[in-house]
């Protein structure tokens, strides 16, 4: 059974349950020229990878969920990347949360929830792993009061209207560059919908209505000569929402500010292994980062995507343990791996 055909079976599923699950139970690599769901009001699909698998999905078209009133359509363990030439006419994005369902009616569907999963920046990787579209969005969602929630996952560059919420939690939302606009309104240079970043790295520019909550994250970001954002991070509404223990490219248009380090001179700056998708310790700092953005979460974790680790807290935790039991004479020392 094709991919396209066991998510058709699914949909049929659906007309007697509320809730269906599809899942991939290996690690294989899957083709298809795209990839349709469309659920009747009130369902949720969930299209996940089986315990300890991660499957991959390689389109040459683009995944494109519609929905019903009250719809869900949820991802789960799934990586999905382009095909090297995409099809005629090309996509829009890896996935595509259209305007209007199949029958033309308006694309209805009430949350889009993405989980451990991958979205590849830039859709995919050259032999040498440089982005194949790095200036393309990975997640366009086009239909106003759409819910997309993203946790533990990383994300290409996502275009969203006004309406729209996007939260993000301990994920990495990356537009391949600093400069390339890693959130914005479906023309890429507008306001996108309410944002809310929790334990995130951020690589390129965000231009949203509302920050709702920005809290223990990095936006690494800068404009473009000549460039039409006013701002690396910028929020078109400054009277609402809070950022928090948090890093910020320079000249920020933010909501008010606690306890966080806007880029300069005069400033630390998160050291990184790799800003490139696919190195070894992508988007991870380095134990040589200033204790300032290392242990400046809010908890005394490092900011940015790995901050649920909690890893400088074990150090420390490690570093006491073994001057309590380290026999007289002998010495301790951390050797950090990656």
């Amino acid at each position: 059974m094709t991919l396209e055909q066991a998510l058709t079976y699914a949909q049929g599923e659906l007309q007697q349950h509320d809730q269906v699950a599809l899942q991939i139970n290996d690690s294989g690599v899957y083709t298809a020229p795209s990839l349709a769901v469309d659920l009747p009001a009130g369902t949720t699909l969930e299209f996940r990878a089986a315990e300890a698998h991660r499957p991959t999905l390689i389109l040459s078209g683009e995944l494109t969920p519609t929905g019903a009133a009250s719809s869900s359509f949820e991802l789960n363990g799934i990586v999905i990347s382009s095909a090297a030439v995409p099809a005629t006419p090309s996509p829009i994005a890896l996935l595509h949360v259209p305007a209007d369902r199949p029958d033309g009616s308006p694309n209805e569907l009430g949350q889009l929830l993405l989980t451990d999963c991958t979205l590849v920046p830039g859709w995919a990787l050259t032999a040498q792993g440089d982005p194949q579209f790095g200036h393309a969005a990975a997640l366009v969602a086009e239909p106003s009061g759409l819910q997309l929630n993203a946790s533990r996952s990383i994300v290409g560059g996502i275009r969203c209207p006004e309406l729209a919420t996007v939260t993000l939690t301990d994920s990495i939302l990356d537009a391949t560059s600093p400069s390339h606009v890693a959130y914005a309104a479906l023309d890429g240079a507008g306001a996108g919908g309410a944002l809310t970043l929790q334990g995130c790295t951020v690589i390129g520019k965000v231009h949203a209505t509302l920050l709702t909550l920005v809290s223990n994250s990095i936006v690494w970001a800068a404009l473009a000569i000549p460039d039409s954002f006013k701002a690396p991070l910028w929020s078109d509404r400054v009277q609402a929402g809070c950022i928090r223990f948090s890093y910020l490219p320079p000249g920020a248009i933010t909501p008010r500010q606690y306890e966080c380090f806007e880029q300069g001179p005069q400033t630390p700056q998160p050291l990184f292994f790799s800003l490139r998708y696919g190195d070894a310790s992508y988007a991870k700092l380095l134990a040589s980062t200033d204790n300032a953005i290392r242990r400046g979460a809010d908890d005394g974790g490092e900011m940015g995507v790995f901050h649920f680790l909690l890893a400088p807290l074990r150090e420390s935790d490690l570093r006491i343990r073994l001057q309590e039991y380290l026999p007289v004479g002998l010495e301790a020392g951390i050797i950090y791996q990656n």
